[in-house]
């Protein structure tokens, strides 16, 4: 529903351009941008940092989601959040990618790494055209 609710703001605004959105999440938002880029048809880009599949169940997952066709998806975690990322990244279909930042450590801290922003940037450059 957060999502859906900045969607509309951003929708509702004549400087934005309507024809790409974006959403990125870290940590439980990093699930949250998961499942908007599979159940969000208006998404077109999605990044998920340090998403997790420890502990997270139902729609923080996209389980009984309609339809849910996770894509567009940029994940990235550290070394030791790798195996839950692993589960995301099976879960999403094509284009996705996945990389690791080790010693980056959770969430936002994966953007303490230049090459995690470089490659984040790049990602939404291409698919926000």
């Amino acid at each position: 529903k957060d999502i859906e609710g900045a969607l509309a703001y951003i929708q509702s605004r004549d400087d934005v351009d309507p024809s790409s959105y974006g959403v990125i999440g870290a940590s439980v938002g990093a699930n949250e941008a998961f499942v908007a880029s599979g159940s969000i048809p208006d998404i077109t880009a999605s990044v998920s940092l340090s998403p997790s599949n420890t502990g997270v169940r139902g729609v923080l997952m996209g389980n009984d989601i309609p339809n849910f066709n996770p894509k567009n998806i940029f994940i990235a975690s550290d070394e030791r959040e790798k195996i839950d990322a692993d589960v995301i990244f099976t879960r999403s279909g094509e284009p996705k990618v996945q990389k690791v930042y080790p010693g980056f450590g959770h969430g936002i801290g994966i953007l303490r790494s230049n090459d995690a922003i470089d490659d984040i940037l790049k990602f939404l450059k291409e698919r926000l055209q």
